[in-house]
């Protein structure tokens, strides 16, 4: 019977965000690759004891946290980065 209801909850979901027209790819990639993810940190964090200076003293972390950066801090105002929904290309840009 919990298997009716997940059914139920998913459909709803995805009827949501396709009337929303959300891009249903991002929740897919986010549900597979979420847990291995959460792993990945996980063990990063036991193998430094704990502590976050792993991700910025590792050579190839390192050099792809700015990149990862400025990509995220341009997301607002970028049609690129927002899946072809930013500005509308008439709008007087700042």
């Amino acid at each position: 019977m919990v298997d009716v209801w997940y059914m139920l909850v998913f459909g709803v979901l995805g009827y949501v965000f396709k009337k929303l027209d959300y891009p249903l790819a991002p929740l897919v990639l986010a549900l597979v690759l979420g847990d291995l993810a959460e792993n990945a940190l996980r063990q990063s964090l036991i193998m430094s004891q704990g502590s976050v200076l792993i991700f910025a003293t590792r050579p190839i972390a390192a050099r792809s946290s700015p990149r990862r950066r400025s990509r995220c801090s341009c997301c607002p105002s970028s049609a690129r980065c927002c899946g072809g929904r930013g500005r509308p290309s008439s709008a007087p840009r700042s």
